[in-house]
């Protein structure tokens, strides 16, 4: 995840590579894990540092998300991923959302839940509080490069919990 977002996805300008430093990642030797609240300062420390000029949070977070997806997408588990994305619409995709999100946060609770023929939600619950943009980012990319119309939206907002809604 940190290859995605840190070397695929941008290039840390100075001031985000002090602070990278400042919380123990080291850009020329990234270690293959960090503990969650490591990456939760990553991803704020992202935001402030290549987003900051987006005013809304959550369109900061969902930019963030979109690029960390790319990235992530051309890595090389993410080619594979990718390639099997193609054989899938929305909905089987949502329904396999949970798992694809613990391989990267197993203490995020991520649950589908289907509503009719052409949507449903994805109810998350998360301890370390990552704006609900991140992973509308993550989905806007995905969808997109699945060449699938899919409208998302933001429920139930509260501290570490919200309901992501696709409709299709």
């Amino acid at each position: 995840m940190f290859e995605a977002l840190l070397v695929r996805a941008l290039t840390p300008n100075a001031g985000l590579a002090a602070e990278l430093t400042q919380l123990g990642v080291n850009l020329k030797s990234l270690e293959t894990l960090y503990p969650t609240p490591v990456w939760v300062k990553v991803l704020d420390a992202t935001r402030r540092h290549h987003y900051g000029a987006i005013a809304n949070t959550e369109q900061a977070y969902r930019k963030l998300g979109k690029d960390f997806c790319a990235g992530y997408l051309d890595t090389l588990i993410g080619r594979v991923i990718l390639t099997t994305l193609s054989f899938m619409n929305p909905r089987r995709l949502l329904e396999r959302a949970p798992s694809y999100m613990r391989m990267g946060r197993k203490d995020m609770g991520v649950t589908w839940v289907p509503e009719g023929e052409r949507g449903g939600r994805l109810r998350y619950s998360d301890p370390f509080h990552v704006d609900a943009g991140f992973p509308l980012g993550i989905f806007d990319e995905i969808f997109g490069r699945m060449k699938s119309k899919v409208a998302i939206q933001v429920e139930r907002r509260s501290q570490g919990e919200f309901d992501l809604v696709f409709s299709w």
